[in-house]
């Protein structure tokens, strides 16, 4: 973490970096669901009943995992062996093998075209513009995400038009998954050298899951949106502060600046996340200085 009270009286402020999760913040659901259907239909037809049938038993026994994380008493703990162990399970079973990542933007395309075909992957209103006009605004972009498809997730962005980086796991062709981003203490350590790294302009970091809480608290600012209580609840069980986003990026850091004050008297306090209600919210806070004079 640092201080940002010189970057704080700049003429005109904006994020340095604007770092995003991806399901359930940029996207109004998961999108895991999506990666069976992709491999049923560009695979072998005749198996994807059984397919799809594997997954939803691999993906039901990731959830009870997910909950096993969200009941722990260690905010900094290790994610559970159990979900490297699913998703490993998920690799060996090759339930997901047969995704071509030249191939999902297209069939996704085709999908969307397609009022019969499967759902596909919906993103938060005003998430695009958000990303759009910060990038515009001179912030640069990135997502950070467990998800396991880098295409899938550049496909969903798409209407974004803007440039930005990519931090995820990755599905293989095969079938089997590379882990770079297992779980929270991954995410931290990104975020954690993005601050370092662009030590003139704040980060800014926008999750919705208790798998991003370390990375809000490690950003200059950290926003948390969508309906999730167990991140919540984590957040609250370990003495981090959830407070409504200010008007203004200058305010969120001002407020950091006098929390840090208070937290070296009371070492027990992680910080303060965010609370936005909408991506609209989100864009007005951290844009609030483009729009209205100073």
């Amino acid at each position: 973490m640092q201080a940002l009270s010189t970057v704080a009286s700049a003429a005109r402020l904006v994020p340095g970096f604007l770092v995003v999760d991806f399901d359930g913040t940029c996207t109004v659901k998961e999108t895991i669901g999506l990666l069976p259907r992709l491999a049923a239909h560009l695979g072998q037809e005749s198996a994807a009943a059984a397919k799809l049938a594997r997954f939803k038993e691999l993906e039901e026994e990731y959830i009870a995992g997910i909950r096993r994380v969200n009941a722990r008493h260690d905010l900094d703990g290790p994610p559970p062996a159990s979900l490297d162990l699913v998703t490993n399970r998920v690799g060996e079973s090759g339930v997901l093998a047969g995704i071509s990542p030249s191939a999902v933007a297209p069939t996704l395309a085709e999908w969307a075209a397609n009022p019969a075909a499967p759902p596909i992957a919906e993103l938060r209103h005003g998430c695009a513009s958000t990303l759009g006009s910060a990038s515009a605004a001179g912030s640069r972009l990135g997502v950070l995400s467990i998800n396991w498809s880098p295409p899938l997730i550049r496909a969903t962005l798409s209407p974004l038009a803007a440039p930005l980086e990519l931090w995820c796991n990755e599905l293989q062709p095969d079938g089997s998954i590379v882990l770079p981003v297992p779980g929270a203490a991954a995410k931290r350590a990104r975020i954690a050298a993005l601050v370092d790294a662009v030590c003139a302009r704040p980060v800014v970091y926008v999750g919705d899951s208790p798998t991003d809480l370390l990375a809000m608290l490690e950003a200059d600012v950290g926003v948390i949106i969508g309906e999730s209580a167990s991140a919540r609840l984590i957040a609250r069980r370990f003495g981090v502060r959830i407070a409504p986003l200010p008007p203004s990026l200058r305010e969120c850091l001002a407020a950091r600046g006098a929390q840090e004050g208070e937290v070296a008297a009371a070492a027990d306090s992680p910080g303060v996340v965010w609370e936005a209600g909408s991506w609209e919210e989100i864009r007005r806070c951290l844009l609030s200085e483009l729009q209205d004079p100073i």
